[in-house]
């Protein structure tokens, strides 16, 4: 009933040479350390008895705990003068045949483990990515998280600790908010480079899915496509005659996107602070993208709204198109979203604050390296576990 304790059998299960009677011996003393661990703030010592029970003293000083060779009977108070307590669960006590089971268990024999079509092996390839990187994150004393909301994962759904996690996205300066304004600027931009899927497919979605909507209601406004490493298949989607103009990589990322009006980035997958957004932001350029592009990018999460947010979040194509429309025509709209976008960029990527916050938590690091290891003690496991986990299979 206990996972752990069938975590041990499950050990013991792969010495199949091994003979019935010193299997029972291992895990017998696999229980008593288990019990002892377990229960240590009231059993000091552990005593084998001879009647198959597990009992304990009236003092409460010791526990005497037998797994017989043949049963192990429910507890019974025969024994004069003691209390008969079952520190696992009175009504459930391994048997010899529940050991044998357990050995002769092959989880080959269960489909759900041995999945092998292509969509179970792309899952389990990703599970394993996760738990390495993961793992990476326990052992290490200092962890550097580009935003918030990785931050709050790690915290609460993985139970890393809060103090190994430091905030470290990007280092910026201020926006620059004398660029061109609204009158000088036209046309919509969108910037990414093509070796990374979510880009290539937000520029497969905006050529088929978006752009044409907002060409109807902006017949005389071109779209323009920049990104290194553009593939043939990319560079085949340029169609001027519908104002799609792809130009592949661009020399002057600033100059490019200063002069445009708008930034697209309808990713539909993807992960951390996106970068396109911070370097549209520090030129003055509002954003138009998905709640996967703006993940991270918020000074808290009381603006469900985002009324304060650098331009506009839309989780569907009609209301993309709507704010796309809406910021490109309306100059107010569009100065609000410019300011918004340049007191978050203070807030979150201003460079010289998050470059003291990681230097004095680096230092701090250092400073109190054996209490913080101390009380990690996730990260203490990890790295026990890698430096003396074959150790005894190797006897």
């Amino acid at each position: 009933r206990s996972p752990p304790l069938l975590m041990l059998a499950a050990v013991y299960a792969m010495l199949p040479s091994v003979s019935s009677r010193l299997r029972q011996n291992c895990l017998l003393n696999a229980v008593t350390n288990l019990l002892k661990h377990r229960h240590h703030q009231y059993m000091r010592s552990v005593t084998i008895a001879s009647d198959g029970c597990i009992h304990q003293s009236p003092d409460g000083d010791s526990t005497i705990l037998f797994l017989s060779p043949t049963s192990w009977p429910e507890p019974n108070a025969t024994a004069a003068g003691i209390r008969t307590t079952s520190l696992l669960d009175q009504k459930a006590m391994l048997t010899e045949q529940l050991m044998d089971e357990v050995m002769l268990f092959n989880p080959a024999s269960n489909a759900q483990f041995y999945d092998v079509t292509n969509d179970s092996k792309l899952k389990q390839k990703a599970q394993e990515t996760f738990f390495r990187e993961l793992a990476s994150i326990h052992r290490s004393d200092l962890v550097l998280v580009c935003s918030q909301t990785e931050m709050n994962l790690l915290e609460h759904s993985w139970n890393v600790l809060r103090s190994k996690l430091v905030p470290a996205s990007f280092f910026c300066s201020e926006a620059d908010l004398t660029t061109q304004t609204f009158p000088e600027r036209t046309d919509f931009v969108t910037v990414g480079g093509f070796k990374h899927p979510p880009n290539v497919d937000s520029v497969k979605v905006l050529k088929h899915d978006i752009w044409p909507r907002i060409r109807k209601r902006l017949p005389n406004v071109n779209l323009h496509v920049y990104g290194a490493y553009p593939t043939h298949e990319i560079m085949s989607l340029r169609d001027e005659k519908s104002g799609f103009i792809v130009h592949g990589r661009v020399e002057d990322l600033d100059s490019a996107l200063s002069k445009y009006r708008v930034l697209f980035a309808p990713l539909r997958y993807g992960a951390g602070i996106k970068g396109k957004i911070v370097d549209a932001w520090r030129l003055g350029t509002p954003v138009v993208t998905t709640p996967i592009g703006a993940e991270g990018m918020f000074s808290s999460g009381e603006d469900k709204e985002h009324t304060q947010w650098g331009g506009t979040i839309s989780s569907n194509t009609d209301d993309f198109v709507k704010g796309a429309v809406q910021l490109y025509t309306n100059i107010n709209a569009w100065n609000t979203a410019k300011e918004s976008s340049a007191l978050l960029l203070k807030k979150l990527f201003n460079g010289e604050c998050n470059l003291l916050l990681l230097e004095n938590s680096v230092r701090d690091a250092m400073a109190h390296l054996p209490q913080r290891r101390k009380a990690d003690i996730v990260g203490g496991m990890m790295w026990h576990h890698s430096m003396r986990s074959t150790e005894f299979f190797s006897r």
